[in-house]
């Protein structure tokens, strides 16, 4: 069982659901952190917001409570409520997005080098590691890496014992 190829190297479901929460546990860190901020700036503009609110009141003295509440209400109190609300949800997925994508690119190329060096240590030694074209800085290593395996190989065979197979 060669590791010749990125589709043989395959990926398990559980190893790509642990990675995700390890690449959301910074970016859910940094939502909550942002969640914070805008609840804190919400309340102090929710402050300011009823503290105009009463001067209002005092002006045109309404005493209608439907009125007060049409006053407080309208159409672009609710228009500005729909639109910060779809920011925070577009900020919160363009960040999900953004995090994982970002640990898949840093982390991708580790797991290929650790499948490759387990196929190594289980005697597969014509396994060869093959990073994607992007990871230019991983070029050198992955030179190495497939360098040592040829001497491997040219030195033991291809590592694998026929009558220990299954």
């Amino acid at each position: 069982m060669a590791v010749n190829s990125r589709k043989e190297n395959g990926r398990q479901l559980g190893p790509l659901i642990r990675e995700f929460f390890l690449a959301t546990q910074f970016g859910s860190q940094l939502i909550v952190v942002t969640l914070i901020f805008i609840g804190l700036a919400g309340f102090f503009a929710f402050r300011a917001f009823t503290e105009q609110y009463v001067q209002i009141q005092e002006i045109f003295q309404v005493i209608d409570a439907e009125m007060q509440h049409e006053l407080v209400m309208n159409d672009i109190v609710r228009q500005n409520m729909v639109g910060l609300l779809v920011s925070i949800i577009a900020y919160i997925a363009a960040m999900i997005f953004f995090i994982v994508r970002s640990h898949h690119k840093y982390t991708g190329p580790l797991v290929a080098v650790t499948k490759f060096t387990q196929s190594i240590t289980n005697g597969y030694y014509s396994a060869r590691v093959n990073l994607r074209k992007k990871d230019t800085h991983m070029r050198e290593l992955e030179t190495a890496l497939n360098e040592m395996a040829k001497e491997l190989e040219r030195r033991h065979g291809n590592g694998i014992d026929p009558s220990k197979t299954v």
